[in-house]
């Protein structure tokens, strides 16, 4: 990561406009788009934010939007934004334009004919996710349209290194930055109080391998049967994930609707996060166990390099993998409490207000090529 501590002037600054979202289920210390967003509209970047209105007019608008472009399925509320930020921003001179969830936004592109240098779009979401061809992808977290549309950018920000090649070959050769997820450091920090020796936690949903999940802590429970798994999701997430392994299994407790003091708690206490994927970007829960110096376990796929996985901490490559590395946080104390001061230093680099600077000015320096 590089350097971030000088200072940036207000009249360094061109004017920058921002597209975003709220993603509705974080509390007040997640997210990308939530705290990115908020920090970039102070000094001395102050962007100007452009986020879908939940309102009548806004949804008039962006059906005929939609319809326009032969899309009547896409989100209308999105869709009034993206022409809202099109026109705020298409003759505006002095500015550089950011959308902090290009994988959300891809149809904002067919506005123009020749999109924009001065548009970064930020990607999120993993291209084995992508739909190709316009082929339903056989993931229910597919992206529509992520390989037609992403050729027309001339430039993107990731947030995990492993993918820069595969955008490369649709964005062009240098027009891609690897910056890091950020983390409210200040918020989500180590508790005062001892873990506990034998209870994982796993949080969150997306792209998680819950089939993995699962043969891990059973594994674990054929050598440790008082061994607790606490699953930490989104209610509305329940209808569409299978967890009847965990509702059967009295050592599975599985929680909803947490405020971020009990989210922070849950962090503060776990022995580990147990956290398998299917793939990954940047991902919110294992940035913010490091940075409550909760020990992670995962497996080596996606974004986990770009954040201390396989340096700061172990990894594995399958279930066995991963059963060994928490049979190792469980039985031996001095290793885990070493491990829990390594993560939450390391996390220190990537605070928001280190993040925040960095983002900015390497919008700057791609718009400005």
């Amino acid at each position: 990561m590089k350097d971030t501590n000088s200072k940036i002037s207000p009249k360094q600054t061109p004017d920058l406009s921002i597209l975003t979202k709220d993603t509705g289920w974080y509390g007040g210390h997640s997210g990308f788009y939530e705290q990115l967003g908020k920090r970039l509209k102070k000094q001395p970047f102050k962007g100007k934010i452009f986020k879908p209105k939940n309102n009548l007019p806004s949804k008039i608008l962006g059906r005929l939007n939609n319809m326009r472009f032969g899309k009547p399925y896409e989100n209308d509320f999105l869709s009034s934004a993206q022409l809202n930020f099109y026109h705020k921003t298409r003759n505006k001179k002095n500015n550089i334009s950011c959308v902090l969830n290009m994988d959300d936004n891809w149809q904002l592109l067919k506005h123009w004919k020749s999109v924009p240098k001065s548009l970064v779009g930020v990607i999120h979401i993993p291209t084995s996710q992508w739909a190709e061809n316009g082929q339903i992808h056989t993931s229910k977290w597919f992206i529509r349209e992520g390989y037609e549309m992403c050729h027309r950018l001339k430039s993107a920000i990731v947030l995990w290194e492993r993918e820069i090649p595969k955008i490369e070959q649709l964005v062009g050769p240098g027009r891609v930055a690897f910056v890091p997820h950020g983390i409210d450091t200040n918020f989500f920090h180590p508790g005062n109080k001892p873990r506990k020796k034998i209870s994982f936690l796993a949080c969150g949903q997306y792209l998680r391998d819950f089939d993995m999940l699962q043969s891990i802590f059973e594994n674990l429970q054929n050598v440790y049967p008082e061994v607790e798994l606490r699953i930490v999701i989104p209610k509305h997430f329940l209808k569409i994930i299978d967890l009847s392994w965990a509702e059967k299994n009295s050592n599975v407790t599985i929680i909803s609707g947490l405020s971020d003091e009990e989210l922070l708690t849950e962090y503060q206490l776990a022995t580990a996060l147990l956290i398998p994927f299917i793939d990954s970007g940047a991902n919110n829960a294992t940035m913010e166990a490091m940075a409550c110096g909760c020990p992670i376990v995962s497996n080596d796929i996606g974004g986990i390099r770009s954040y201390g996985g396989g340096s700061v901490y172990p990894i594995g490559n399958n279930s066995d993998d991963l059963v060994k590395i928490a049979l190792n946080l469980i039985e031996n104390s001095t290793y885990t409490i070493e491990m829990s001061h390594k993560l939450r230093s390391y996390s220190l680099n990537f605070d928001w207000e280190k993040v925040a600077p960095l983002f900015y000015s390497t919008v700057n320096d791609l718009a400005s090529q």
